[in-house]
């Protein structure tokens, strides 16, 4: 799959487009086919580093994703595969939000909200 990567902090001339590993799953994660991706301040004060917030490296930036469960673990129950999603994994975005790039929502019809508990392996 194709992803936006740095390899090391800096400006926008450290963000590459390239070629990465397709995720693999645990028992209790979901990985999420992003339809939507923004980059916010967080992002560019991530790509820029934190002082005192280590961010793993390589790291792929897109905070805040809309999009639906590709594939769910063993233990995962509270949502299913082709089911739309919003998430927002905050500074560590890489190993939960390594994301492969409908039906469309009725008017008033909410997403249901995924947090990341997983960091970068």
């Amino acid at each position: 799959m194709k992803a936006i990567v740095f390899h090391q902090h800096g400006g926008p001339e450290v963000l590459k487009y390239t070629d990465v590993a397709e995720p693999v799953i645990r028992a209790s994660e979901v990985l999420v086919r992003v339809k939507a991706c923004a980059l916010n301040h967080l992002d560019l004060w991530v790509r820029l580093g934190i002082h005192g917030v280590p961010i793993p490296l390589p790291h792929i930036p897109g905070s805040d994703v809309a999009g639906e469960i590709a594939q769910i673990g063993a233990d995962v129950t509270t949502v299913r595969v082709g089911q739309k999603v919003r998430a927002e994994s905050g500074a560590c975005a890489g190993r939960y939000m390594r994301q492969m790039p409908s039906v469309p929502l009725r008017a008033g019809q909410s997403l249901p909200q995924l947090y990341q508990s997983g960091l970068h392996d």
